[in-house]
């Protein structure tokens, strides 16, 4: 923190104008806590885990800043037997499993009507085993490694004691690098650590419900709720559930269909406030209202006796 206030001095030699900032590397303690609680820094916007989203609120209030964040997720993907089952397939494995399933909007919860759920879950249990793991500089690889030792610790550490239906240990073929077997697991409920925690990795999870109604109960059992997925061409069905689902983006029959004008944020623990177009705009602008009048009106004459 003691090298940072320098920097806004540097900025006003190099002609760069107030509160503007490209780009600060630095680490979070010191150089994200710096930015956070310095006086000239008006707005705070931030994209990460909850815990740190709780810590960055607190230091922005301190200064009484405008805060938005986006924060984790653990978002639902309710398959109904009302959809094309084989588009519902393919989004499925895309929702959790690109970008090395290190999304927090990735589609790890995959709830599936009983009726439909052993061909469901018995397919992508395949297409998961075909996942081609490797390099990812290598155009033909489907999924990387995950971000550092202590992720890929992390993710197998959900593998131990769940009903692993394929993967849940290192890739096969990688002695080096943090490369996790694409994994699916069968959850008994929804009250377990693998449907409850964001583990931000290649590790699907599924969960089987009788109805719709029981559907939508799952899906707002969560502390998150970011986005949400719907897979269903049911119109009044898609309308009641889309209404009843606590997250700030649903998808109805497509997958991971970010539109940049249109707000993004999530309910409860997945974040504070939206960004994007207008919401954006909004956060990073302040309101001002002028009044003058037309013409000369009179003013009550307070004080003459």
């Amino acid at each position: 923190p003691l090298e940072f206030v320098p920097l806004f001095e540097l900025m006003k030699e190099a002609g760069v104008p107030d509160g503007v900032v490209g780009l600060v590397n630095g680490s979070g303690p010191v150089t994200g806590a710096a930015l956070v609680g310095h006086i000239d820094i008006d707005v705070v916007a931030f994209i990460g885990g909850t815990e740190t989203g709780r810590h960055i609120a607190r230091a922005a209030g301190g200064n009484l800043k405008k805060y938005v964040a986006e924060l984790g997720g653990k978002s639902a993907n309710i398959i109904t037997p009302q959809c094309d089952l084989e588009r519902a397939l393919d989004a499925a494995l895309v929702s959790i499993y690109s970008n090395n399933g290190q999304q927090c909007l990735a589609g790890s919860r995959i709830l599936v009507d009983q009726s439909i759920a052993k061909d469901f879950i018995d397919r992508f249990v395949a297409r998961t085993k075909n996942i081609r793991v490797g390099d990812p500089r290598d155009m033909a690889t489907e999924v990387g490694p995950v971000i550092s030792r202590a992720q890929y610790d992390r993710v197998l550490s959900f593998a131990a004691g769940a009903n692993i239906l394929t993967g849940g240990k290192r890739a096969d073929g990688f002695d080096r690098g943090y490369y996790v077997s694409p994994t699916v697991a069968l959850a008994e409920d929804n009250a377990t650590p693998l449907c409850q925690e964001e583990i931000f990795g290649p590790f699907a999870t599924f969960l089987t419900y009788d109805g719709i109604d029981q559907a939508i109960e799952i899906a707002n059992q969560s502390e998150f709720g970011l986005v949400a997925y719907l897979w269903c061409s049911d119109m009044p069905t898609v309308m009641r559930v889309q209404d009843a689902l606590q997250a700030g983006t649903i998808w109805v029959n497509t997958p991971l269909a970010r539109d940049l004008r249109a707000p993004f944020g999530g309910y409860k623990n997945s974040g504070v406030g939206r960004t994007g177009g207008l919401s954006s705009r909004n956060l990073f602008t302040e309101e001002k209202v002028v009044t003058m009048p037309m013409q000369d009106f009179p003013i009550a004459k307070l004080g003459l006796g």
